[in-house]
């Protein structure tokens, strides 16, 4: 796992594997982003295989910043995330929805 973070356009990039294996260092990962960072878009389309353990990360992380008035977008996806998405019925749209 890979994690890029694009302080000027607001992007957090993510890239590799996500897994149950890298789930934890991904959340303390996004847990160190900084708060007063106007973070917009997560960009998943680089992320090769993801499982529903890194997924359940990623939702708590987005669920957690739009509780603060902080809301995220999911763009791009990649087929990994987006057919894991389909597979289990999360819709990653504008607001997450099962």
């Amino acid at each position: 796992m890979n994690l890029t973070l694009e302080k000027d356009a607001g992007v957090l990039k993510l890239s590799g594997v996500l897994d149950i294996d890298s789930a934890d260092s991904l959340r303390d990962s996004l847990i160190g982003v900084p708060s007063d960072l106007k973070l917009s878009r997560i960009d998943l389309s680089a992320v090769e295989y993801c499982d529903v353990a890194a997924l359940q990360v990623l939702v708590a992380f987005r669920k957690h910043s739009e509780s603060q008035g902080l809301p995220l977008s999911w763009e791009p996806l990649s087929s990994a995330v987006a057919d894991l998405a389909e597979s289990i019925g999360l819709s990653l749209g504008a607001t997450l929805a099962a």
